[in-house]
Parts: C-alpha cells; structure tokens; sequence
C-alpha cells in the first residue's frame, strides 16, 4: 500500500473543519461514503470527520504487492498533509485492523480508537475460493446497476413495513448510503475486495499484540491511549466473540448492544462513538441497550 497520501478525489469531510480531527475506515468492501452516517453526529460533537478510500476502492489503486503495514505509512502522510498532529482513529467491520495497524505503527499520533463491529484475527478463513472470485463478481456487477440506491432504499422501506422485520431492517437512507458505499467502492472492479479478503482471513494476531504493547507503553509514560470497541451481539457478519476477543486482548472496554446488528451498531451508537473520539464524554458504560436512532 505504498504511495501517496489519499488526496482530495480519494477522502471525503463532514462535521466541524475546526473540530477534533477523525479518521474513518470503512468497512470491506466500502469506500468513504460510508462516513455519511457518521456526519450528523459528527457535526454535532464538533469532530472533523474524515473519510478516506483504500487502496483498491474507490478512486484509489491498488499497488502491484499491497501490505497491510504500508497503510499507516499513507495514514502519516495524509495527517503530515492536513497538519493534524494527532487524531482519532474509528474502523467499522474490516476497518478495524486497518485502525489496529496505525494504533501499532502510529501510537504517538493517536488520540483516541474506536473499532466498531471490529473483524477479529482469521476472520473469514476458509470461507472458500468462491467469495473471492464469483462473489466479488457479481457484487461488482450489481455496484453498476443503475438506480440501484434509490432501488435498494425503496426495498428496505418495503421491508420495515412488515411487522416481523419492523426495527431489524435498516433504515432506507442507511441502506442508500450503504449501496452508494459499494458502488463507489467497486467502481473499478472487485481487485480491493478481494485482497481485503485476504486480509482479514490472515492471523493478524502479532499486530494485536504490537498494539497492545503501544498502548501498554503510552499508559506507562502516562499518556493513555484510549481504545473502546463496540459491537451487537445478534450480529451475523462479524460474531461478537471477535469483537470481545479484541477487546480483551488489547485491555480495551467493550460496550456491547443486545439489540445492535453489525450495521445497527454503527448507526445506533454514532453520537456516543464520536462523543468517545472527541474527548468530550465520560467513558462508555461496559453494555448498552437501544440507541435513539434507528438501525
């Protein structure tokens, strides 16, 4: 992942320009439209939040020989860029080793992490040689077809209508941003996808550890690096144990929702999230319930 920070066609702001810098890495596949349903919340806890492309989504390309440890290296260069001394890290679903690896590698340049809905070391291993290649494809495919937001919001509406899927389906603009996400993310093609597959399905387990002993050295100088994750527990794309084994690996809080699916969990919790990266709010509570906003 070498190569020049992500400039201005591959990031996106929302919030306050003036605020608390945030950086958001989106899930796999996504891109940084996804930051949009972080954006009201955001604006109101005065955070700056920056959503920035991958390589291999979006605008961005992906190098011949992609390593995982070469992204905090962009990450620098892009704060080197904006004049953020330090900032804010939050990774929703495959973001969060990409947050984990800046946490590693960057420890003196973070303020405060969030991982949400986080995929835990081996995630996803043998799940098969089909998701990297038919799969992709066809979701690749589908990214292009057109009017497939408004279709897909349109579909989600329908679907909460029905009383067993009444506040289990997400809410038509989440599922549009969500769709509008993959379509950026895939608009050339399902390479990024695919090795972010790989990815995740590797024993990243020494980067936990790294991070931990980050984390470990930053308290003991008396300079702790704040770290919370929070994930649903009905969640069926990323299990919630991935989600309390980071958690307890890195020492870290884990606030987790009864009620919060992998998506429900980012949208629900969004005002606590960015409150959390602020500095602005105590620490979160170890379980929460419900939030105000739908899934």
């Amino acid at each position: 992942m070498n190569g020049p920070a992500p400039g201005p066609a591959d990031r996106v702001e929302h919030g306050d320009p003036h605020g608390v810098a945030v950086l958001y890495l989106h899930g796999t596949p996504g891109s940084r439209v996804e930051s949009r349903l972080l954006a009201d919340a955001a604006r109101r806890a005065g955070v700056r939040l920056i959503g920035v492309d991958r390589p291999g989504f979006g605008q961005t390309p992906l190098p011949g020989s992609p390593r995982l440890e070469n992204w905090p290296v962009r990450v620098e260069r892009l704060a080197d860029r904006l004049g953020l001394d330090r900032f804010a890290v939050v990774g929703w679903s495959g973001g969060g080793v990409y947050a984990l690896a800046c946490v590693a590698a960057l420890p003196d340049r973070i303020s405060r992490v969030a991982l949400v809905a986080p995929a835990g070391p081996g995630h996803g291993h043998g799940v098969g040689g089909w998701l990297e290649t038919a799969s992709s494809s066809l979701l690749a495919t589908l990214a292009g077809v057109p009017g497939l937001v408004t279709l897909a919001g349109k579909a989600a509406g329908a679907a909460r209508r029905l009383p067993p899927l009444r506040g289990r389906v997400p809410t038509p603009r989440t599922v549009r941003t969500l769709v509008a996400a993959a379509q950026h993310a895939l608009r050339h093609g399902a390479a990024g996808w695919r090795h972010e597959l790989g990815v995740l399905g590797e024993d990243w387990g020494p980067l936990v550890t790294s991070a931990r002993e980050a984390m470990d050295a930053r308290a003991a100088a008396g300079d702790p690096l704040p770290l919370t994750v929070w994930h649903g527990t009905p969640d069926r794309s990323v299990p919630v144990a991935e989600g309390r084994a980071l958690a307890a690996a890195l020492g870290a809080l884990l606030v987790e929702d009864p009620d919060a699916g992998h998506v429900g969990v980012l949208v629900r919790h969004a005002a606590e999230v960015m409150e959390f990266l602020a500095g602005e709010a105590a620490e979160p509570q170890r379980s929460a319930g419900s939030g105000t906003s739908g899934p």
